[in-house]
């Protein structure tokens, strides 16, 4: 029964656990769930998951385990070393020392809780009960692909935990965010008016932000050592000098424009082995309306050149000049903030995903949807092959809508003016 269970002795757990019938499994009601309790030693089990999940920190992981394990195997990784299980012994069968089913029924049941109450975004309290659904899948799928054997029940034949899922999606409701404002022309220009062009910081503010936003690029994928929590610096993961590149070019139409620029990244989620070579091509523009990352990026290099014997696959590309230590992501966030309070616009203090927005905004009414698309990251073969051929009309694109307030932009009947209003 039940009241047996030496859980049940914990006032916690018997007050958040209870039994739909004598016949049926317990189903989560509050913030503490407990599916079937059927593992060797229950107690243990539990105990160490509760009492690791209240000291869990956000996890970094190697580049090659990044690369080796998908979100849900991440996630699965991670819950596997709180818990002291074997991560190997998971799905093998059990004659080469894996877990019977009802020890991988146990286990499953406790994966999907340790997702909900142990996100890896800062600040994020919770994940929702169906994205613990979706790493449960996750998991289950990438089980059988290395093992080629079904792990576990199947969930619908699982009361313990289709109840359980069904409990999470009550306790743990997806949340609907409310759409972010973003970053338009007129705002970056007066997020730009307020750095110093004399402060070597704010040069690489300055690069970094105009980078994000035209390129519509992710701040992480140009700050890249964040991801892998302080390891130490690698040429093939991390952003350094030898990945900005500059090169002769004849722009028909923009006088101004004379050198194009390649940001050529480090491998990332939606590349993780490099082969597809990401890279981002923006115009030098020098035009004093213009907001151009290129721009600002060669001059940040100008003002604060390589030392004797540096090496620019070791230096970091944007780097604080008195340290001569890679900006953090954090620092470049802050900063954000900071001097969008001075612009004026408080209300967009949310950090550097405006940037990527507001840029995706600005492109979008200027290039149409697909090439906005495409100027962000791709998630397949086909998609990369539709962009490599838009690549001119991606940077035409970019060069467009990064300078003076022409076309849609400028007209208040526009796409992204009457936009902006509305979410105001």
């Amino acid at each position: 029964m039940l009241t047996m269970n030496p859980l049940w002795r914990d006032p916690a757990i018997r007050n958040a656990v209870q039994a739909r019938s004598s016949h049926r499994e317990p189903v989560l009601r509050n913030r503490v769930s407990i599916a079937r309790l059927a593992t060797t030693q229950p107690l243990q089990v539990v105990q160490r998951l509760v009492a690791q999940r209240a000291v869990l920190r956000p996890q970094s992981h190697a580049p090659s385990t990044l690369a080796k394990y998908a979100s849900a195997d991440t996630y699965f990784y991670e819950f596997c070393q709180h818990l002291g299980i074997s991560f190997l012994r998971f799905g093998a069968p059990p004659s080469q020392g894996g877990y019977s089913v009802e020890e991988e029924d146990n286990i499953l049941e406790l994966l999907p809780i340790f997702v909900c109450e142990a996100p890896r975004v800062h600040g994020k309290p919770s994940n929702s009960g169906d994205y613990a659904g979706g790493i449960l899948s996750g998991t289950r799928y990438n089980v059988y692909s290395r093992h080629k054997r079904d792990v576990g029940t199947p969930v619908a034949e699982n009361r313990g935990l289709r109840d359980l899922m069904r409990s999470l999606r009550k306790a743990y409701p997806s949340v609907a965010r409310p759409p972010r404002l973003p970053i338009l022309q007129d705002t970056m220009r007066a997020v730009l008016a307020t750095l110093d062009p004399n402060n070597g910081r704010h040069r690489v503010y300055a690069a970094l932000w105009t980078t994000c936003w035209q390129a519509v690029c992710r701040c992480g994928d140009l700050l890249r050592r964040k991801h892998r929590g302080g390891a130490p610096w690698d040429p093939a993961w991390d952003m350094g000098r030898d990945r900005f590149t500059l090169a002769e070019a004849d722009v028909p139409g923009f006088p101004d424009v004379n050198i194009r620029a390649t940001y050529r990244l480090p491998p990332g989620k939606t590349d993780p082995t490099g082969a597809r070579h990401l890279h981002k091509t923006l115009l030098v523009d020098q035009s004093p309306s213009a907001i151009s990352g290129a721009y600002h990026t060669s001059r940040m290099l100008l003002l604060d050149p390589l030392l004797p014997g540096e090496d620019p696959a070791m230096t970091p590309l944007f780097r604080d000049p008195t340290t001569g230590l890679e900006i953090t992501y954090e620092h470049a966030k802050e900063a954000l903030t900071r001097h969008l309070t001075l612009a004026g616009r408080p209300d967009l203090a949310r950090g550097l995903h405006t940037l990527r927005g507001g840029g995706g905004t600005a492109l979008n009414d200027e290039a149409g949807a697909f090439v906005a698309a495409a100027a962000g990251h791709w998630k397949s073969n086909a998609k990369f092959d539709y962009f490599y051929s838009l690549r001119n009309s991606t940077e035409m694109g970019a060069l467009r809508m990064s300078r003076g307030d022409a076309g849609p932009l400028a007209d208040p009947s526009g796409p992204a003016l009457s936009h902006k209003r509305q979410r105001r």
